[in-house]
């Protein structure tokens, strides 16, 4: 028997970047920069550590609200920023992840005779 999935697309929601460690933030992007998930949002010094902690972006967004500044002392797992979500990004990636779904329309279900889109003044 088949498997049915149903998928929805959430509204745009702020989800936190956490501290990775317990220390001094030593440097944050600002609000407004747009950040792919996983790349470097934050670093926080750690005493004694060689190379600071690197805080990754939870989601592709924005950066929204700085939770702290630079300067602050943190506790691993602390929110240190929020990044406003991209829910279509999002949508679209959590899709790729189930087996035997694509994200791209079949070329035969594109109409090739279709009139172009209206233009509004």
């Amino acid at each position: 028997a088949g498997r049915q999935l149903d998928a929805f697309l959430k509204p745009d929601s702020k989800i936190p970047a956490l501290s990775t460690a317990s220390g001094t933030v030593a440097k944050t992007l600002k609000v407004g920069t747009q950040v792919k998930r996983g790349t470097a949002s934050a670093h926080i010094t750690v005493a004694g550590a060689t190379a600071p902690s690197v805080v990754p972006s939870p989601c592709d967004g924005v950066i929204s609200e700085l939770v702290v500044s630079e300067g602050d002392a943190v506790q691993k797992g602390a929110p240190i920023m929020m990044v406003q979500s991209n829910s279509l990004h999002h949508f679209l990636a959590e899709l790729r992840r189930v087996p035997y779904v694509s994200c791209s329309p079949e070329p035969s279900l594109i109409r090739q005779d279709a009139p172009p889109p209206a233009v509004v003044p």
